[in-house]
């Protein structure tokens, strides 16, 4: 769509995934896994993955290298549109997933990061600033060991005096230097949302509160998961509730990146809140119903988002 506001994703801390699924995990054994799969992985990735599938084009910038870089250019050429990789000395992380079938369990193992050179550092910031100038900035995941703690803070300053409008899904701590930027949307999952309160918030009134006090700090929209039990959007206007669809969990792997790539979508789409709300929670759901890291069906989604009603709380 020749009219789409520009969309760039930053993933400074990207990965192959990869997951192994067996019959169960035994200490001291070498287990034989019943199928093994790869894929592009690291949050902002994922994100431009479902906008992919939405229909929706971004601007993709991430760091390679090596020959597990190589993997994942390969691994993600199919499945993005446009691709700004910067070329790093150290090699690409690789995380694994081992999913136990019985009982069920899952296990996530995060490879160590690279070390990543201040030079190749300012040079993806400064691509992805100039993709992202005037249209909509996605900064998600975690920041390599050898980048600032406020690296995201700073650029997200640098974006916003550029005109840009942040969507912003980090780790808790290194979120309050960013909410003080007052991006246009924040996105966190419910134990996140502790973590930044600092306190257990177990009602949906009280996420709810919590979320409208974080909008309130001067954030036009803020969406929290709920996993299974659904998703929350607070807006200036209202604040919504939707339950998930049914659907049999398979894994786990990027179903937080694909909620917000369908939030994202929604918006792009000039979607109502409730739609956009109901469209983010089905594709982070049925992204659980696939292998792997393995996104969202999207011939699903039109009777997943019948299935639900999105609530007002009125709070």
């Amino acid at each position: 769509m020749s009219d789409q506001i520009p969309i760039a994703t930053l993933t400074l801390n990207p990965a192959v995934d990869i997951t192994y699924d067996l019959k169960q995990l035994v200490a001291d054994c070498k287990c034989s896994s019943n199928a093994s799969r790869y894929d592009p992985g690291g949050n902002g990735i994922n994100v431009s993955r479902t906008l992919h599938k939405l229909g929706i084009i971004a601007d993709t910038h991430y760091f390679v290298g090596q020959e597990s870089g190589v993997m994942l250019q390969e691994l993600l050429n199919p499945e993005v549109d446009n691709m700004h990789p910067v070329q790093i000395t150290d090699r690409t992380r690789i995380n694994c997933t081992v999913q136990q079938r019985r009982p069920p369990e899952e296990y996530k193992l995060a490879g160590v990061g690279p070390a990543i050179s201040q030079q190749e550092l300012d040079q993806i910031i400064e691509e992805f600033m100039h993709s992202a100038a005037g249209g909509l900035a996605v900064l998600t995941g975690s920041l390599p060991a050898t980048a600032r703690e406020d690296e995201y803070a700073v650029i997200t300053r640098k974006l916003m005096d550029g005109g840009a409008k942040i969507a912003v899904d980090i780790q808790p701590p290194l979120m309050p230097a960013v909410i003080e930027c007052k991006p246009w949307l924040v996105k966190m999952n419910h134990y996140e949302m502790e973590q930044l309160c600092g306190k257990s918030l177990p009602t949906i009134q009280a996420l709810t509160e919590e979320a409208r006090n974080l909008q309130k700090m001067g954030i036009s929209v803020v969406c929290i998961s709920l996993g299974a039990d659904g998703g929350l959007l607070v807006n200036p206007k209202n604040s919504y509730f939707s339950l998930t669809p049914k659907v049999k969990r398979d894994c786990s792997n990027g179903a937080g990146d694909a909620m917000l790539g369908g939030l994202l979508a929604g918006f792009v789409k000039s979607q109502s809140c409730e739609e956009a709300l109901k469209l983010a929670v089905c594709c982070g759901s049925l992204t659980m119903a696939q292998p792997g890291t393995q996104l969202v069906a999207v011939d699903e989604l039109d009777d997943a988002m019948a299935s639900l009603e999105v609530k007002k709380l009125d709070i």
